[in-house]
């Protein structure tokens, strides 16, 4: 007797019947023990986003599920980064299509990056999580666009004065 393949995560039983001429009848109990898991799938396992700026994660699940399933989102960190929606919903007609959620960087006024743990979770459902990393716009939009220059010879002192900032020129 072999488990035949299938999309969901639940055992299965049922029962076989023996028969043969001139011999009783007898009935066995067969239970098949599902090799599937049913979890959180998603891409990709970490975003990094800038302050107030957005990313995306595409959540499924890896096998049908038994019933409709509810997947919570949530932020360990609703100060630096915020999902929307906070829930999706998973039946045994959509278990394999990706749903989207945002990932959104808050903005605030220190200088420093931010990292946060987006938990999808769900009843009877093995949990998944994503990083979320909020690099603080104030630091990346502060910083000039670095240039490397060496200048030499009679005409050192006219390629610095064209220089673009932050280079400063002193006689």
């Amino acid at each position: 007797i072999a488990g035949a393949e299938d999309a969901n995560a639940t055992n299965d039983s049922t029962s076989v019947g023996l028969t043969a001429p001139a011999a009783t009848a007898a009935s066995v109990a067969v239970t098949v023990l599902d090799n599937d898991t049913l979890a959180i799938d998603m891409t990709p396992t970490s975003v990094t986003i800038s302050e107030a700026g957005s990313g995306v994660v595409q959540v499924r699940l890896t096998a049908m599920p038994g019933a409709a399933t509810v997947v919570a989102v949530g932020s360990t960190d609703p100060g630096a980064a915020t999902v929307s929606p906070t829930s999706l919903s998973f039946s045994t007609a959509n278990w394999m299509t990706y749903q989207t959620v945002t990932v959104t960087g808050v903005q605030d006024v220190d200088l420093a990056g931010e990292t946060a743990s987006i938990n999808l979770t769900a009843p009877s459902v093995t949990s998944a999580a994503v990083t979320a990393t909020s690099l603080d716009w104030h630091f990346t939009s502060a910083l000039p666009p670095l240039t490397s220059m060496i200048a030499t010879g009679r005409n050192a002192a006219s390629s610095m004065a064209k220089a673009t900032p932050p280079f400063v020129r002193t006689r």
